[in-house]
């Protein structure tokens, strides 16, 4: 399956998995059902209630950081960045739309458009946590600072929910 130029999602019969082909290189692929997804998400939830948070922008930080060294190995990951961040999600995600992007301070802004991620299972659930966790993780990695994200879940006018997420670099002390 084409996912834009020079971009493959592929079944390897060799090894039974699915792979992403792409700019940088070869990658394996787990996929599963949304709602697969957000079932795991209430579980969490209800085994470890408000601790499920931690877990699941740990999670997120985890994957986003996999996603995130890919950029960071490209010669100018800054353009590469703008450029993932104001088109549709490779990853599935939604569409992007980059709001504003400070190359010098590093403070970035962009929406979610018809993210998948942030509905909520049951009202005491926020998904939006592993969001956060996964773009914290992606932009430190890509822009090899370590940078913090905030996001903010709203309706989509089209149905589904959309995210705005702001992302600075963590102060050090």
């Amino acid at each position: 399956m084409d996912v834009g130029p020079r971009r493959r999602l592929v079944y390897d019969e060799v090894r039974g998995r699915l792979v992403f082909e792409g700019m940088f290189g070869r990658h394996d692929v787990i996929a599963m059902p949304k709602n697969g997804f957000l079932s795991i998400i209430h579980e969490l939830h209800t085994v470890f209630s408000s601790g499920a948070a931690l877990i699941l922008v740990k999670a997120g930080k985890g994957v986003g950081e996999n996603m995130g060294s890919m950029l960071a190995k490209a010669d100018d990951p800054v353009s590469v960045l703008k450029n993932v961040l104001g088109s549709p999600s490779r990853w599935g995600l939604g569409r992007h739309d980059l709001v504003d992007f400070d190359a010098e301070s590093l403070v970035i802004r962009f929406r979610i458009l018809g993210c998948p991620l942030v509905e909520q299972v049951c009202p005491e659930c926020q998904p939006s946590f592993y969001v956060k966790g996964l773009y914290q993780g992606f932009l430190s990695a890509a822009l090899r600072r370590n940078m913090d994200c905030e996001v903010t879940v709203s309706d989509s006018p089209r149905g589904g929910k959309n995210c705005e997420v702001r992302a600075k670099p963590v102060e050090q002390h």
